[in-house]
């Protein structure tokens, strides 16, 4: 009977798995039926999803191989047989950097014998030949994806004003520098064509003034935007309020606002009060920000933050403590979500969440020791909490200090300073108001606890809806916890589990509890902790931005573009450019360094002759 469901009922299932690539692969080999439904899923944004280089080259191979012959044979690639699917049709994600990098790494094994110069020139000409084909064949196509370098201008390219009319989200982030196209360049040939996308997040410069003004026009021009995202590199003094008139245009659809590292000017801080007027505002982020005022005077206390579901401020210490008790206040029993990081003074906030904000689902908070008891009583009051992440203070203190981080910086011991409380009755306190519906678990403490407390503490789950445990910053974890944590969590329904192993667990234990939970991640045994790389890839995108730095780091990269012979939609290589070896520049070693591993299992078997192409992971 399944095997035999309607398109329409496939379509509707696979959706809800579009982010369960494992689960999609084995759909193909149900049947035929399923296999081309299945297709459209797993084909819709597989530069993002398949990010090993290996994966890389046999995507690049598939796509080329959907080229007409003629194309084939100018490339000196007609070697490469017709594929069984049309795949370029079933793309929705056009991610430029990521086709970008990938065509490189295909040219490393496609002929090893180029020269530099003709290895460069190659992998141009390839590039634009594989959007061209996009644009002129993926119909579907509703993200479009620039960061970091754009070597070509995708909005320039013939009949992308029809194809990129539709697109609904524009995530911009692209460096120029003495190389590729500048942001100005991107957005001036966005303008004309880009008028109906309902989510934009845009990562620019204020110093460069021109990519302001172009921005802010076409935030003004949308006509149904509903998210924007901004991250400002510079003082934003001589940018955000443009911005932020464009911005305010559109109050009456926006549900989601997100700000970070933003240095708003000093002489004229951004007022916080006005982020009032957005009435269906359903989410609100400030993160890594400075330079705030709020005036409860101007609040309209009937409609302001009504809607509001989430809010997420983050290293914004000077954000007053009375707009975020006004935030869940006005918002009530709405608010579902709430993240609140580095805030010395968390005391009011917390007993008027515990007041008025039972309902939240997802609870991360930092605070000091002296907050732990009434912190406790804010989860004893929110029963339906499934993720909470608690973290200490002192982690993460550094970061002020630093405008740029280098990426081999050990950040992970810099950031965890050791704070060696003994905390067994604070744990066993908290194991005993701990909600029923909780399915991840985090705690961001260096407070020294003995193996039989956290075993009372354990006791208190509902392990069967337990998904994820995080102990990554315990530095005193021994095989005696990790026995406990199996003894409750060791039945398979666990899926990950991360701790800090100082050489005290034994390899025997580790064994066991990799056999038992999903996965368990070491701490200690990653350059940086995977949930720190968010944080420092930011510093360093906005560190980058225009700076001193940046004009370092092209000086050492494949600057090979002519900026004086160049069209509307392509740029050309500089012939005295004859080094590629530092190619990989920082934004390469964070995908390869960080990409994800294994999507599908070892024991996959083929559905059809076909399969190997239409499953490039395997």
């Amino acid at each position: 009977m399944a095997g035999s469901l309607p398109n329409l009922c496939l379509s509707t299932i696979f959706e809800y798995l579009e982010n369960d690539l494992k689960t999609l692969s084995s759909c193909i080999r149900v049947n035929r039926h399923w296999c081309l439904s299945s297709i459209c899923e797993l084909w819709r944004n597989p530069f993002d999803d398949f990010c090993d280089k290996d994966q890389h080259v046999k995507l690049i191979n598939t796509y080329l191989s959907c080229l007409p012959e003629n194309i084939k044979v100018n490339l000196g690639i007609n070697h490469l047989s017709k594929t069984a699917f049309d795949y370029p049709y079933f793309l929705h994600i056009l991610v430029s950097n990521s086709i970008n990098l990938g065509v490189k790494k295909w040219i490393t094994t496609y002929n090893s014998e180029l020269s530099n110069l003709e290895r460069k020139k190659f992998r141009l000409n390839i590039v634009q030949i594989l959007i061209q084909h996009f644009l002129k064949y993926s119909v579907n196509i509703k993200e479009i994806n620039l960061e970091y370098k754009q070597l070509v201008n995708i909005f320039n390219f013939p009949g992308s004003s029809l194809s990129l009319s539709k697109i609904k989200k524009l995530n911009c982030g692209c460096i120029a520098g003495k190389f590729g196209f500048t942001m100005t360049d991107i957005l001036s040939s966005a303008i004309p064509i880009t008028k109906d996308l309902c989510e934009l997040e845009m990562r620019l410069s204020t110093r460069d003034h021109s990519s302001v003004v172009k921005l802010a026009e076409l935030i003004k021009i949308q006509r149904n935007l509903k998210i924007i995202s901004l991250i400002l590199a510079e003082n934003s003094e001589n940018g955000f309020e443009l911005l932020w008139e464009s911005i305010s245009f559109h109050k009456h659809t926006l549900v989601k606002i997100v700000l970070s590292s933003i240095k708003f000017d000093k002489k004229n801080p951004i007022p916080l009060q006005q982020f009032g007027s957005f009435q269906n505002l359903k989410e609100l982020e400030i993160e890594y920000c400075s330079n705030f005022t709020f005036s409860i005077k101007e609040i309209d206390q009937q409609s302001s933050f009504k809607k509001l579901e989430k809010i997420s401020m983050v290293r914004s210490s000077d954000i007053p403590e009375d707009f975020i008790n006004l935030i869940l206040l006005q918002s009530n029993k709405s608010m579902r979500e709430i993240k609140l990081r580095d805030f010395e003074c968390l005391e009011e906030v917390i007993k008027t969440c515990t007041t008025f904000c039972t309902n939240i689902t997802s609870l991360t908070i930092s605070i000091n020791k002296e907050q732990f008891i009434i912190l406790i009583g804010l989860i004893k009051a929110c029963q339906d909490l499934r993720h909470i992440f608690l973290i200490d203070n002192k982690v993460f203190t550094f970061i002020d200090e630093f405008a740029y981080v280098p990426f081999f910086f050990d950040v992970q011991r810099s950031l965890l300073i050791p704070t060696y409380l003994n905390s067994n009755e604070n744990l066993q306190k908290l194991g005993k108001v701990i909600p029923k519906s909780l399915n991840i678990f985090r705690f961001h403490f260096n407070w020294e606890f003995s193996s039989e407390a956290l075993d009372e503490f354990l006791c208190n789950f509902v392990t069967s809806k337990l998904k994820y445990l995080d102990f990554e910053t315990s530095k005193f974890f021994t095989d005696d916890h990790i026995k406990v944590i199996l003894k409750h969590c060791g039945e398979g329904t666990l899926d990950r589990l991360d701790i800090y192993d100082q050489n005290e667990i034994s390899d025997e234990c580790l064994i066991e509890a990799r056999k038992k939970i999903g996965r368990v991640d070491l701490a200690n045994s990653k350059i940086m902790p995977e949930g720190k790389f968010a944080i420092v890839k930011e510093i360093v995108l906005s560190s980058l931005y225009d700076s001193e730095e940046a004009d370092a780091y092209s000086d050492d990269e494949d600057d090979f573009i002519d900026e004086g012979e160049s069209d509307e939609s392509e740029m050309d290589f500089d012939e005295d450019d004859d080094d590629d070896s530092s190619e990989d520049d920082i934004f390469d070693i964070f995908e390869e360094f960080f990409s994800d591993e294994g999507y599908f299992s070892d024991d996959y078997e083929d559905y059809s002759d076909s399969s190997e192409e239409i499953m490039i992971m395997h």
